[in-house]
């Protein structure tokens, strides 16, 4: 669509008898696009009506080309209806004798009527302030997540010490208990121990009904006697044992290197509820 206030400016002159060629130079050099300038004259062409004004010989005004404009003013609006300009007169002349040819500025009238468009604000300027916008929101979307993910980390990083103090009292109490439950088996072997020993000793004493069958029989403690008298072995508890065959010469033998021992081991038989013990073993070593 044409540009209203060139296609004014455009008919002014033309009404004023500046040729079309001139008018486009000026339009040019004012920095009017070709395009606007071109189409503001097809507007032009349709619209200009020929008005006929009388001359007088006498007083005549020569303005561009030859053009006569009798005496008195000539304002484009009178010729234009409805024109709607809103720059200064610049086509208005008043002829007189004395007076010299005046021409009309196309830069001075577009200075004062025709404004070109600037662009005010800078497209790049748009963008930046978008990014800047974006970037904005990004660093405080991103710094909350990030506060956010500290203060997790930090929920985590209690919850596992906390556990991990859990953790270790636990250990503390497993190896307690794991003390525990070996000085209690050691204390149950021990009395296990004592159990078989005390039996055993019982065995000397105390005899099952109608127990008459030898039974096996080790027994550990100091030895004595020899020569014309049984050997024994005194077993750490106080009993006494009698060794049936001590003038056996293996057994004789045997002992007399071991006489007044304190700790000798002896193995062999002997009947239930008696302390009478047949020898068949001195220190693992049979003397049968």
């Amino acid at each position: 669509m044409a540009n209203q206030q060139l296609v004014d400016y455009i008919k002014a002159q033309l009404v004023a008898g500046v040729g079309k060629e001139a008018v486009r130079a000026q339009l040019e050099q004012a920095g009017w696009g070709k395009g606007d300038i071109e189409e503001s004259f097809k507007s032009t062409e349709t619209v200009i009506p020929t008005v006929s004004v009388p001359v007088s010989p006498a007083r005549e005004n020569i303005v561009d080309k030859g053009t006569k404009i009798t005496q008195g003013t000539i304002s484009v609006s009178d010729l234009i209806p409805n024109s709607q300009l809103d720059m200064a007169p610049v086509v208005s002349v008043k002829t007189s004798p004395a007076k010299e040819e005046q021409k009309v500025s196309p830069e001075r009238a577009m200075s004062t009527s025709i404004h070109v468009p600037k662009l005010h604000v800078s497209i790049a300027v748009i963008v930046l302030a978008i990014v800047a916008v974006a970037l904005g929101g990004g660093g405080v979307y991103f710094y909350m997540q990030g506060r956010d993910l500290q203060e997790k980390s930090m929920t985590l990083g209690a919850a596992n010490d906390a556990m991990m103090a859990q953790v270790a009292s636990l250990n503390t109490q497993v190896a307690d208990l794991t003390a525990s439950g070996n000085d209690l088996k050691a204390q149950v072997q021990a009395i296990t121990s004592e159990k078989g020993e005390l039996a055993k000793n019982l065995s000397f004493f105390l005899a099952p009904a109608g127990a008459s069958t030898p039974v096996s029989v080790v027994a550990k403690g100091a030895l004595s006697g020899g020569e014309k008298v049984l050997y024994a072995l005194t077993l750490s508890n106080g009993i006494r044992l009698s060794v049936v065959n001590s003038k056996d010469a293996k057994v004789d033998a045997a002992f007399k290197a071991l006489t007044s021992t304190s700790s000798v081991e002896i193995s062999g038989t002997h009947v239930p509820g008696f302390r009478d013990v047949t020898v068949t073993a001195v220190n693992g070593t049979s003397v049968r």
